[in-house]
C-alpha cells in the first residue's frame, strides 16, 4: 500500500510539474504574439523616440577646450580669451575653435541627413565636471542655434566621454547610434588641419570605416601647425599603438584627461562595437572582425 501511495504521489508531482511548464510556455508565446518587449541585463526601457531616425551623416566637431559661458554680444561671444579654459599652448586658438563649430553647422544645414556631434570629455581639473563637447554645444546654442539656426537644434547632440581623437571618432559613432537607432553611412570630422593623417590614416583605419565615406576638414590654428609635436605625440604612438590602449604616451594622456574619473556607457549602448572598444594589439595587428559598416 505505501509503494502504491508513493508511486501515486510521484505521479501527481509530475503532472503538476508539466502543467506548471506548459503555462509558462503559453506565457511566453502570448507574449511574443503581443510583440512585448524584453527587459536586457543593465538596459532599462525609458527611451524616447529618435528625434532625427533618418539621419546618415554623421559630423563629428572635435571638442579641443571648455567654453566658461558669457552673457556677451552675440555677435562676440567666445571670441574673448578670457571666455576659455586654455592650456599655454592654445592662446589665441579661440577664434579656431568657433570656426570648427560654425563649418560643422553649415555641412548640416546643407545636408538634412546630417547629425553634428560635438565631442569632448570632463578633460579640465580647472574648469569643473564640464566637457568640451558640452561646451561646444552650448556656445553654438548660443551663437547660432538661438538666431540663425534655429531648427538645427535637435540635430545637434554631444558626446561626453572622448579624452583623445580616436575616442572623439569611435565614441561620436556611437552616440550617433544612441540619438539615431541606427549607425552612420557617412562621417565628416572637423578639427585641426595637422591631425588630418591622424585621422584619416590611422583612426579611421582602425575601425575599418570605408575611406570613400569618410572625410575631414581642417583648420589650423594661427602660428603654423606643430608638426613636430604632431608627429612625436600622436603619429608615431598611433602608428605603433592603433587603439591606444598600451603605449605610455598615450594612455597616460588619456589619464591626465580624465580627472574627474569617467566611464563611458557605450560597451552596453553600443554592443556591435564592443570589441572596439576592448580590442589591443601590441603586435600593431588592426580589429578585423564584422563591424555594422563592414562590406
Amino acid at each position: 500500500m505505501a509503494v502504491i501511495q508513493v508511486a501515486r504521489r510521484s505521479k501527481l508531482i509530475y503532472i503538476i510539474g508539466l502543467t506548471g511548464l506548459l503555462l509558462l510556455c503559453v506565457a511566453i508565446l502570448s507574449r511574443s504574439a503581443r510583440n512585448e518587449p524584453t527587459v536586457k541585463a543593465g538596459y532599462n526601457n525609458f527611451i524616447g523616440e529618435a528625434l532625427v531616425p533618418t539621419a546618415k551623416h554623421l559630423v563629428i566637431v572635435t571638442g579641443h577646450a571648455i567654453w566658461k559661458g558669457s552673457n556677451g554680444d552675440i555677435a562676440t561671444v567666445g571670441e574673448d580669451e578670457d571666455e576659455w579654459f586654455l592650456k599655454p599652448f592654445q592662446k589665441n586658438q579661440q577664434q579656431t575653435f568657433i570656426k570648427h563649430i560654425k563649418t560643422g553647422i553649415d555641412i548640416a544645414e546643407k545636408d538634412r541627413d546630417a547629425l553634428i556631434v560635438f565631442s569632448g570629455g570632463q578633460t579640465n581639473l580647472e574648469a569643473g565636471p564640464i566637457g568640451e563637447g558640452q561646451s561646444y554645444w552650448s556656445l553654438a546654442n548660443r551663437k547660432y542655434f538661438l538666431t540663425t539656426a534655429k531648427d538645427l537644434v535637435l540635430r545637434a547632440t554631444t558626446e561626453d566621454y572622448a579624452k583623445d581623437s580616436y575616442e572623439n571618432l569611435l565614441f561620436s559613432i556611437c552616440r550617433f547610434n544612441e540619438y539615431v537607432g541606427d549607425y552612420p553611412k557617412k562621417i565628416t570630422v572637423i578639427g585641426h588641419k595637422f591631425k588630418q593623417e591622424r585621422f584619416e590614416n590611422l583612426h579611421r583605419a582602425a575601425i575599418q570605416f570605408p575611406f570613400e565615406n569618410f572625410h575631414y576638414v581642417g583648420i589650423d590654428p594661427p602660428g603654423g601647425p606643430p608638426l613636430k609635436d604632431e608627429r612625436l605625440n600622436a603619429l608615431l604612438p598611433f602608428s605603433s599603438d592603433p587603439y591606444g590602449c598600451f603605449n605610455t604616451t598615450l594612455t597616460e594622456k588619456k589619464t591626465q584627461r580624465n580627472p574627474f574619473r569617467r566611464n563611458h556607457p557605450y560597451i552596453e549602448t553600443c554592443p556591435e562595437l564592443s570589441g572596439l572598444f576592448t580590442y589591443c594589439s601590441k603586435e600593431r595587428k588592426l580589429y578585423s572582425y564584422k563591424l555594422p559598416w563592414s562590406r
